[in-house]
């Protein structure tokens, strides 16, 4: 997805953890969210915006597990890489917001329903 973030200072975003397929179900991840909340906090951040591919069951139980809840999702389509179109979709109330635009990004899309 082509996104650029317009991060506060408090908001920290997190995508890509991945466990080899040996070390699953371990607790390994669990214990890593862990130790990355701590850090986190030290640091002052006061949010963790996790992207997670909504197919990937194992990090949505994970995620949940540890107390996260989904606020949105976001669909993105892209055609030549020129025309760039997102469909934002709030958790809770299944409301949606459309974005489209020739080469142009929208930088706080991922707070659309914050």
């Amino acid at each position: 997805m082509r996104l650029r973030f317009e991060l506060s200072d408090d908001v920290v975003y997190f995508s890509g953890l991945f466990t080899i397929p040996a070390y699953r179900r371990k607790g390994l991840a669990a214990r890593l969210w862990s130790a990355l909340a701590r850090v986190y906090k030290e640091r002052g951040a006061k949010y963790v915006v996790v992207a997670v591919d909504p197919d990937n069951e194992p990090s949505i139980r994970l995620h949940a597990g540890l107390g996260f809840a989904p606020y949105q999702s976001i669909t993105y389509r892209s055609w030549l890489r020129i025309v760039r179109y997102y469909c934002v979709k709030d958790a809770r109330s299944e409301s949606r917001r459309r974005f489209a635009g020739l080469l142009r990004d929208w930088p706080t899309l991922w707070k659309t329903f914050w």
